[in-house]
């Protein structure tokens, strides 16, 4: 990395860069690695005071290689950032280089997040399926999904969720013996006797995560 460069990332953090103090707050690098793929690029500085000043981290035999496994085992889908150790002021500045991640969210701990500001926002399960279907070019929640079937592809527990909350805030009575397959279609869920993608999309993202 070019003096410059590193120049460019010691000047503030942003959406694209956040600045980490020791190696130890690392499921907190985990968090900001799988938030920033979320989004787009971005690079996390270890051995960086809040203040901007350069503390510097020590390094050990296999400590990179380290941090690289506990983030692809910690992340869903799994990233494999790169990883360097650059001097500046005869101290080591880690940089975790985060690519984007084409599927997204990007789970960590099996929790979805995304960066947001200087922050690490961790999404709620309506925040996660909006970005789940934008980043697959999913614009018609509607479309019908051909090899989705209520038995194995509807968890009953959420179906069921729905219907406590629809009874309390909008007095929408079904009786509890209703059918899983009837309240689907009175939700619009089914078309054509197929499974439509926001039936399925509770189940998809619980998947990824």
């Amino acid at each position: 990395m070019r003096p410059e460069d590193l120049n460019k990332l010691l000047r503030s953090e942003s959406e694209s860069v956040e600045w980490k103090r020791s190696l130890g707050e690392w499921k907190e690098i985990v968090v900001a690695t799988a938030a920033m793929a979320s989004l787009h690029d971005g690079q996390i500085c270890i051995g960086v005071e809040p203040t901007g000043k350069v503390c510097g981290v020590e390094l050990g035999k296999g400590t990179l290689e380290d941090l690289a496994n506990k983030i692809a085992q910690s992340t869903s889908p799994r990233l494999i950032p790169s990883i360097s150790a650059i001097e500046r002021d005869r101290k080591t500045i880690v940089v975790v280089s985060v690519p984007e991640s084409t599927p997204k969210p990007v789970c960590a701990f099996d929790r979805p997040y995304r960066r947001s500001g200087k922050t690490n926002h961790r999404l709620s399960q309506e925040e996660a399926m909006r970005l789940f279907m934008s980043s697959r070019g999913v614009t018609w929640d509607q479309s019908t999904v051909t090899d989705a079937s209520v038995d194995e592809d509807i968890d009953p527990a959420l179906v069921r969720r729905f219907l406590l909350a629809a009874r309390s805030e909008r007095r929408w009575e079904v009786p509890d013996e209703t059918s899983m397959d009837r309240v689907l279609r009175q939700l619009g869920l089914i078309q054509d006797g197929k499974l439509t993608v926001a039936a399925v999309l509770p189940a998809a993202i619980l998947s990824v995560c």
